[in-house]
């Protein structure tokens, strides 16, 4: 055999992975499935009664394998990426136990992918302001050296595994969205430091199977720490499965537990430069999703 022929079989095998994991993107791309989701009780009749949808069963399988060659893959910086100031303004708004929905980065990463928005992380904040609430120990005790950043850390599910990131994983997205919870007593926020650090490691989960308790997506790790917000479970593609857009939805409702702080989307500036502009709830409830009907 020839270094040719190896050669162009190397490079054969390479592109069937990447074709099929860009065909298993909407599994595995983000923190939800396929674009159109319902509500559970609209659910086939077999995947209420626990019986598993091949769907299901295929994103089980082939899953771990493909995820890592889908994200891997190159892909354009996020619009936010460069735009001047923003990184200042993120430190200077952003309080410990904040929430942020992002929009992922352009092309092929939002292909399929349920809602408006993408993701979701916990900003926890500086060391100055943990060690104010008492939770620094707390995330000390589990994290790796590094992971906690003296300007502020962020905790979400992503890749492999619940972690601990820095703040550009915020900024390299299209569009930015800000909520807080209403306030709470320093013993409060401990408990869920504690709970949160209690899921650091926790392998995230490619198959978005809500059912699956042993893995956590973005929004499921945060239906963990904070059950009050009462997340609605939904169907979507064979599996019940959690969707970010709906934590926003509690944001704009009437509820207390969560608020709107800001929607930051990509703006260019007087002078042509990259920047970002501000926008709130109204513009925020213009762009959220919402389950489809049932098909009768």
């Amino acid at each position: 055999m020839t270094a040719n022929t190896i050669f162009s079989r190397a490079i054969a095998s390479a592109l069937s992975r990447i074709l099929a994991g860009v065909l298993l993107l909407g599994f595995l791309s983000s923190c939800t499935s396929l674009n159109n989701y319902y509500r559970s009780e609209d659910a086939p009749e077999h995947v209420k009664q626990g019986k598993t949808d091949f769907r299901l069963a295929i994103t089980k399988a082939l899953g771990p394998p493909l995820a890592p060659i889908v994200r891997n893959i190159k892909l354009p910086f996020g619009n936010l990426r460069f735009s001047v100031g923003l990184e200042e303004h993120l430190k200077e708004t952003l309080q410990p136990l904040d929430f942020i929905l992002v929009r992922a980065q352009p092309a092929i990463t939002r292909f399929g992918i349920t809602g408006h928005f993408t993701h979701v992380l916990v900003w926890l904040g500086t060391h100055a302001e943990m060690r104010y609430i008492g939770s620094l120990g707390l995330l000390n005790a589990r994290a790796q050296r590094g992971d906690i950043r003296s300007d502020g850390t962020i905790y979400e599910s992503a890749k492999d595994a619940v972690r601990l990131a820095d703040l550009s994983v915020m900024i390299n997205t299209d569009e930015i969205l800000i909520m807080r919870t209403a306030p709470m007593s320093r013993s409060r926020k401990r408990q869920k430091y504690e709970l949160m650090s209690a899921h650091l490691g926790t392998p995230f989960d490619n198959s978005f199977d809500f059912n699956d308790k042993t893995r956590l997506t973005c929004i499921e790790v945060v239906a963990e720490v904070f059950p009050e917000f009462a997340i609605p479970t939904r169907y979507s593609t064979g599996r019940f499965a959690l969707v970010p857009d709906d934590l926003a939805q509690l944001a704009v409702s009437s509820s207390s537990q969560l608020r709107i702080v800001e929607h930051i989307v990509f703006a260019r500036g007087a002078d042509g430069a990259q920047s970002f502009k501000i926008q709130g709830a109204k513009q925020v409830r213009a762009v959220l999703s919402k389950p489809k009907e049932k098909r009768k």
